[in-house]
Protein backbone atom coordinates (compact mmCIF):
# COMPACT_ATOMS: atom_id res chain seq x y z
CA UNK A 1 0.00 0.00 0.00
CA UNK A 2 1.66 3.23 -1.13
CA UNK A 3 2.02 6.35 0.97
CA UNK A 4 -0.35 8.43 -1.17
CA UNK A 5 -3.13 5.86 -0.80
CA UNK A 6 -2.72 5.84 2.99
CA UNK A 7 -2.96 9.65 3.12
CA UNK A 8 -6.11 9.66 0.95
CA UNK A 9 -7.67 6.92 3.08
CA UNK A 10 -6.88 8.88 6.25
CA UNK A 11 -8.48 12.03 4.85
CA UNK A 12 -11.58 10.09 3.81
CA UNK A 13 -11.87 8.55 7.27
CA UNK A 14 -11.54 11.98 8.89
CA UNK A 15 -14.30 13.42 6.68
CA UNK A 16 -16.64 10.54 7.59
CA UNK A 17 -15.81 10.99 11.27
CA UNK A 18 -16.63 14.71 11.15
CA UNK A 19 -19.83 14.26 9.18
CA UNK A 20 -21.28 11.29 11.06
CA UNK A 21 -19.50 11.07 14.36
CA UNK A 22 -18.25 14.52 15.22
CA UNK A 23 -21.32 16.52 14.15
CA UNK A 24 -23.28 15.88 17.31
CA UNK A 25 -20.20 16.48 19.44
CA UNK A 26 -19.61 19.80 17.66
CA UNK A 27 -23.20 20.80 18.23
CA UNK A 28 -22.94 20.02 21.94
CA UNK A 29 -19.65 21.85 22.36
CA UNK A 30 -20.98 25.05 20.80
CA UNK A 31 -24.38 25.07 22.51
CA UNK A 32 -25.16 27.65 25.17
CA UNK A 33 -28.07 29.19 27.05
CA UNK A 34 -28.86 32.91 27.06
CA UNK A 35 -31.04 33.96 30.00
CA UNK A 36 -32.07 37.06 31.92
CA UNK A 37 -32.25 37.44 35.70
CA UNK A 38 -33.88 40.35 37.55
CA UNK A 39 -32.98 40.96 41.19
CA UNK A 40 -35.05 42.60 43.93
CA UNK A 41 -33.49 46.00 43.12
CA UNK A 42 -35.08 45.74 39.64
CA UNK A 43 -31.72 45.34 37.92
CA UNK A 44 -31.73 42.90 34.99
CA UNK A 45 -28.64 40.85 34.14
CA UNK A 46 -28.17 39.16 30.76
CA UNK A 47 -26.13 35.96 30.98
CA UNK A 48 -24.60 33.34 28.70
CA UNK A 49 -24.29 29.81 30.15
CA UNK A 50 -21.92 27.40 28.34
CA UNK A 51 -23.41 23.88 28.31
CA UNK A 52 -20.01 22.21 27.91
CA UNK A 53 -17.98 23.78 30.72
CA UNK A 54 -21.02 24.94 32.77
CA UNK A 55 -19.58 28.44 33.12
CA UNK A 56 -21.69 31.61 33.28
CA UNK A 57 -20.68 34.87 31.60
CA UNK A 58 -22.45 38.17 32.23
CA UNK A 59 -23.19 39.95 28.93
CA UNK A 60 -25.05 43.04 30.03
CA UNK A 61 -26.58 44.80 33.03
CA UNK A 62 -29.47 47.26 32.78
CA UNK A 63 -32.50 48.65 34.55
CA UNK A 64 -35.58 46.46 34.40
CA UNK A 65 -37.32 46.46 31.01
CA UNK A 66 -40.61 45.18 29.67
CA UNK A 67 -40.34 41.42 29.05
CA UNK A 68 -36.57 41.16 29.67
CA UNK A 69 -35.46 38.59 27.08
CA UNK A 70 -32.50 38.33 24.76
CA UNK A 71 -30.83 36.33 21.98
CA UNK A 72 -27.16 36.42 21.03
CA UNK A 73 -25.80 36.50 17.48
CA UNK A 74 -22.52 34.61 17.91
CA UNK A 75 -20.83 35.67 14.66
CA UNK A 76 -21.64 39.37 15.04
CA UNK A 77 -21.36 39.32 18.85
CA UNK A 78 -24.58 41.33 19.01
CA UNK A 79 -27.45 40.95 21.44
CA UNK A 80 -31.08 41.47 20.37
CA UNK A 81 -33.82 42.23 22.87
CA UNK A 82 -37.19 44.01 23.30
CA UNK A 83 -37.08 47.42 24.92
CA UNK A 84 -39.52 50.25 25.52
CA UNK A 85 -39.04 53.02 22.95
CA UNK A 86 -39.57 56.76 23.43
CA UNK A 87 -43.26 56.54 22.39
CA UNK A 88 -44.02 53.90 25.06
CA UNK A 89 -44.27 50.93 22.69
CA UNK A 90 -41.99 47.89 22.92
CA UNK A 91 -39.72 47.51 19.90
CA UNK A 92 -36.80 45.30 18.86
CA UNK A 93 -33.35 46.65 19.76
CA UNK A 94 -29.76 45.45 19.41
CA UNK A 95 -26.50 46.14 21.23
CA UNK A 96 -22.99 45.61 19.89
CA UNK A 97 -21.10 43.63 22.54
CA UNK A 98 -17.79 44.31 20.82
CA UNK A 99 -18.09 47.83 22.19
CA UNK A 100 -19.27 47.71 25.78
CA UNK A 101 -20.14 51.40 25.88
CA UNK A 102 -22.07 51.40 22.62
CA UNK A 103 -25.66 52.65 22.62
CA UNK A 104 -28.53 50.27 21.88
CA UNK A 105 -30.01 50.61 18.38
CA UNK A 106 -33.76 50.52 17.68
CA UNK A 107 -34.61 48.19 14.78
CA UNK A 108 -38.44 48.39 14.54
CA UNK A 109 -40.98 51.17 15.06
CA UNK A 110 -44.40 49.78 14.04
CA UNK A 111 -44.93 47.27 16.86
CA UNK A 112 -46.78 47.70 20.14
CA UNK A 113 -45.40 44.73 22.09
CA UNK A 114 -43.08 41.71 21.75
CA UNK A 115 -43.85 38.56 23.74
CA UNK A 116 -41.28 35.97 22.66
CA UNK A 117 -38.58 35.66 20.03
CA UNK A 118 -35.70 33.50 18.84
CA UNK A 119 -32.79 33.73 16.42
CA UNK A 120 -32.28 31.43 13.43
CA UNK A 121 -29.21 32.33 11.37
CA UNK A 122 -29.88 35.90 10.21
CA UNK A 123 -33.62 35.91 10.95
CA UNK A 124 -35.43 36.66 14.21
CA UNK A 125 -38.81 34.96 14.75
CA UNK A 126 -41.21 36.77 17.12
CA UNK A 127 -44.81 36.85 18.29
CA UNK A 128 -45.81 40.49 18.46
CA UNK A 129 -48.73 42.86 18.88
CA UNK A 130 -48.73 44.86 15.68
CA UNK A 131 -49.89 48.49 15.59
CA UNK A 132 -53.35 48.92 17.10
CA UNK A 133 -54.13 45.19 17.17
CA UNK A 134 -54.83 43.33 20.41
CA UNK A 135 -53.75 39.86 19.32
CA UNK A 136 -50.26 38.35 19.18
CA UNK A 137 -49.13 37.49 15.64
CA UNK A 138 -46.06 35.74 14.28
CA UNK A 139 -43.45 37.92 12.61
CA UNK A 140 -39.87 37.78 11.36
CA UNK A 141 -37.12 40.36 11.27
CA UNK A 142 -34.37 39.88 8.67
CA UNK A 143 -31.12 41.13 10.24
CA UNK A 144 -29.25 41.51 6.94
CA UNK A 145 -32.10 43.17 5.01
CA UNK A 146 -33.35 45.07 8.09
CA UNK A 147 -36.92 44.13 7.18
CA UNK A 148 -39.91 43.29 9.42
CA UNK A 149 -42.59 40.90 8.12
CA UNK A 150 -45.76 40.34 10.19
CA UNK A 151 -47.61 37.15 9.23
CA UNK A 152 -51.39 37.37 8.71
CA UNK A 153 -51.15 41.07 9.50
CA UNK A 154 -54.89 41.68 8.89
CA UNK A 155 -56.09 38.96 11.26
CA UNK A 156 -57.49 40.34 14.53
CA UNK A 157 -58.82 37.14 16.18
CA UNK A 158 -56.08 34.50 15.93
CA UNK A 159 -53.71 34.73 18.89
CA UNK A 160 -50.24 33.14 19.09
CA UNK A 161 -49.66 32.14 22.73
CA UNK A 162 -46.15 30.81 22.05
CA UNK A 163 -44.05 29.23 19.29
CA UNK A 164 -40.74 27.56 18.46
CA UNK A 165 -38.68 26.94 15.32
CA UNK A 166 -36.84 23.83 14.12
CA UNK A 167 -33.64 24.53 12.19
CA UNK A 168 -33.58 20.88 11.07
CA UNK A 169 -36.98 20.92 9.33
CA UNK A 170 -37.20 24.70 8.83
CA UNK A 171 -40.70 24.71 10.34
CA UNK A 172 -42.46 26.76 13.00
CA UNK A 173 -44.76 25.25 15.64
CA UNK A 174 -47.22 27.60 17.32
CA UNK A 175 -49.87 27.47 20.05
CA UNK A 176 -52.89 29.20 18.51
CA UNK A 177 -56.27 30.14 19.99
CA UNK A 178 -59.21 32.45 19.24
CA UNK A 179 -59.51 35.78 21.05
CA UNK A 180 -63.29 35.62 20.69
CA UNK A 181 -63.46 32.16 22.25
CA UNK A 182 -61.32 33.28 25.20
CA UNK A 183 -63.53 36.35 25.70
CA UNK A 184 -66.64 34.13 25.71
CA UNK A 185 -64.94 31.88 28.30
CA UNK A 186 -64.23 34.91 30.50
CA UNK A 187 -67.89 36.03 30.35
CA UNK A 188 -68.99 32.50 31.21
CA UNK A 189 -66.57 32.32 34.17
CA UNK A 190 -67.85 35.61 35.59
CA UNK A 191 -71.28 34.03 36.06
CA UNK A 192 -69.92 31.14 38.13
CA UNK A 193 -69.00 31.00 41.82
CA UNK A 194 -66.20 30.31 42.43
CA UNK A 195 -64.67 31.95 39.39
CA UNK A 196 -63.17 29.22 37.19
CA UNK A 197 -61.79 30.15 33.78
CA UNK A 198 -61.75 27.22 31.38
CA UNK A 199 -59.05 27.43 28.69
CA UNK A 200 -59.99 28.05 25.07
CA UNK A 201 -59.24 25.34 22.54
CA UNK A 202 -55.53 25.53 21.81
CA UNK A 203 -54.38 24.26 18.42
CA UNK A 204 -50.77 23.26 17.75
CA UNK A 205 -50.15 24.52 14.21
CA UNK A 206 -47.25 23.76 11.87
CA UNK A 207 -46.02 26.53 9.53
CA UNK A 208 -43.18 26.81 7.05
CA UNK A 209 -40.56 29.50 7.69
CA UNK A 210 -42.36 31.96 5.38
CA UNK A 211 -45.62 31.90 7.34
CA UNK A 212 -47.63 29.43 5.27
CA UNK A 213 -49.81 27.14 7.36
CA UNK A 214 -49.03 23.47 6.68
CA UNK A 215 -51.34 21.59 9.08
CA UNK A 216 -52.87 21.29 12.53
CA UNK A 217 -50.95 18.87 14.77
CA UNK A 218 -53.54 18.52 17.56
CA UNK A 219 -56.09 20.38 19.70
CA UNK A 220 -55.66 20.62 23.48
CA UNK A 221 -58.06 21.79 26.21
CA UNK A 222 -55.47 22.76 28.80
CA UNK A 223 -54.02 26.12 29.77
CA UNK A 224 -50.88 25.97 27.62
CA UNK A 225 -48.08 28.27 28.67
CA UNK A 226 -45.02 27.45 26.49
CA UNK A 227 -43.97 25.19 23.61
CA UNK A 228 -40.62 23.98 22.25
CA UNK A 229 -39.46 21.61 19.50
CA UNK A 230 -36.60 19.11 19.65
CA UNK A 231 -33.41 19.79 17.72
CA UNK A 232 -34.34 16.86 15.46
CA UNK A 233 -37.74 18.40 14.72
CA UNK A 234 -39.86 15.35 15.59
CA UNK A 235 -41.13 16.03 19.13
CA UNK A 236 -42.69 18.94 21.01
CA UNK A 237 -42.77 19.88 24.69
CA UNK A 238 -45.47 22.05 26.28
CA UNK A 239 -46.01 23.37 29.80
CA UNK A 240 -49.65 23.63 30.85
CA UNK A 241 -52.19 23.77 33.66
CA UNK A 242 -55.61 22.08 33.83
CA UNK A 243 -57.39 25.44 33.99
CA UNK A 244 -56.39 28.68 32.30
CA UNK A 245 -53.35 30.07 34.22
CA UNK A 246 -54.22 28.37 37.54
CA UNK A 247 -53.97 24.74 38.70
CA UNK A 248 -51.16 22.25 39.01
CA UNK A 249 -48.57 22.72 36.29
CA UNK A 250 -47.13 19.89 34.20
CA UNK A 251 -44.92 19.30 31.17
CA UNK A 252 -46.11 17.11 28.29
CA UNK A 253 -44.47 15.55 25.26
CA UNK A 254 -46.19 15.64 21.84
CA UNK A 255 -45.33 13.31 18.96
CA UNK A 256 -45.52 15.57 15.89
CA UNK A 257 -46.48 12.78 13.46
CA UNK A 258 -49.17 11.24 15.68
CA UNK A 259 -50.30 14.33 17.56
CA UNK A 260 -50.35 12.27 20.78
CA UNK A 261 -49.95 13.89 24.22
CA UNK A 262 -47.90 12.20 26.99
CA UNK A 263 -47.30 13.64 30.51
CA UNK A 264 -43.60 13.80 31.44
CA UNK A 265 -43.25 15.86 34.62
CA UNK A 266 -45.74 17.18 37.21
CA UNK A 267 -44.91 19.91 39.71
CA UNK A 268 -44.01 19.00 43.30
CA UNK A 269 -43.37 21.09 46.43
CA UNK A 270 -39.71 21.64 45.43
CA UNK A 271 -40.40 22.41 41.76
CA UNK A 272 -43.54 24.49 41.35
CA UNK A 273 -45.04 26.50 38.47
CA UNK A 274 -43.22 24.55 35.75
CA UNK A 275 -42.70 26.54 32.56
CA UNK A 276 -40.53 26.97 29.45
CA UNK A 277 -39.44 23.37 28.80
CA UNK A 278 -36.69 23.26 26.15
CA UNK A 279 -35.03 20.12 24.81
CA UNK A 280 -31.33 19.64 25.43
CA UNK A 281 -29.29 19.45 22.19
CA UNK A 282 -28.87 15.66 22.56
CA UNK A 283 -32.62 15.15 23.33
CA UNK A 284 -31.72 13.13 26.45
CA UNK A 285 -33.65 15.59 28.60
CA UNK A 286 -34.88 19.14 28.79
CA UNK A 287 -34.26 22.40 30.65
CA UNK A 288 -37.10 24.26 32.33
CA UNK A 289 -37.92 27.03 34.80
CA UNK A 290 -39.58 26.39 38.17
CA UNK A 291 -40.00 27.90 41.63
CA UNK A 292 -38.31 26.02 44.49
CA UNK A 293 -41.27 26.81 46.78
CA UNK A 294 -44.64 28.54 46.92
CA UNK A 295 -43.05 31.55 48.65
CA UNK A 296 -43.29 34.95 46.96
CA UNK A 297 -40.66 37.71 46.83
CA UNK A 298 -41.06 41.49 47.02
CA UNK A 299 -38.84 43.87 45.09
CA UNK A 300 -37.78 47.32 46.29
CA UNK A 301 -41.16 48.80 45.31
CA UNK A 302 -43.14 46.07 47.05
CA UNK A 303 -44.19 44.28 43.86
CA UNK A 304 -44.60 40.55 44.47
CA UNK A 305 -43.16 37.84 42.26
CA UNK A 306 -41.82 34.31 42.39
CA UNK A 307 -38.26 33.08 42.61
CA UNK A 308 -37.65 31.04 39.41
CA UNK A 309 -34.57 28.93 38.76
CA UNK A 310 -33.23 26.91 35.84
CA UNK A 311 -33.39 23.09 36.08
CA UNK A 312 -32.63 20.06 33.92
CA UNK A 313 -34.73 16.87 33.68
CA UNK A 314 -33.21 13.61 32.36
CA UNK A 315 -35.69 11.31 30.55
CA UNK A 316 -33.93 8.07 31.53
CA UNK A 317 -33.06 8.67 35.18
CA UNK A 318 -36.09 10.95 35.83
CA UNK A 319 -33.67 13.07 37.89
CA UNK A 320 -34.04 16.85 38.24
CA UNK A 321 -30.82 18.88 38.55
CA UNK A 322 -30.55 22.56 39.43
CA UNK A 323 -28.52 24.38 36.77
CA UNK A 324 -28.58 28.02 37.88
CA UNK A 325 -30.48 30.23 40.27
CA UNK A 326 -30.30 32.88 42.97
CA UNK A 327 -32.67 33.52 45.86
CA UNK A 328 -32.73 37.32 45.47
CA UNK A 329 -34.63 37.45 42.19
CA UNK A 330 -36.04 35.49 39.28
CA UNK A 331 -35.03 34.14 35.88
CA UNK A 332 -37.38 35.78 33.40
CA UNK A 333 -36.64 33.76 30.30
CA UNK A 334 -34.01 31.54 28.69
CA UNK A 335 -33.14 30.32 25.22
CA UNK A 336 -30.88 27.49 24.06
CA UNK A 337 -28.73 28.49 21.08
CA UNK A 338 -26.50 26.34 18.88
Amino acid sequence: MNKRYIILLSIAFLVVLILYGGYTLFKRNTSFIVFTFTDLNQVTYYYKYDLKNQQTEQLLESNITTAPRAVLHKQKNEMYFPYRSSDGSVQLFKKDLNQRNSEKTQLTNSLYAINNFLLADSKIFMNVVNGNHRNLQLATYDIEKKRLNVWDSNDTDKNIRDFDYSKTTNKVYAVVYSNKELYDKILQARSTNPYVLSPPTYTIVEYDSNGNKLRDICKINKGIDRISVSNQGDTLLISATEQEVVGKSAIYKIDIDKGSLTPVLVEDKNHMFLTEPRFSPDKEGFYFLASPSNKTLKDKEGVEGRNRMLYYFNFNSKKITKVWGKENGTINHFMIQY
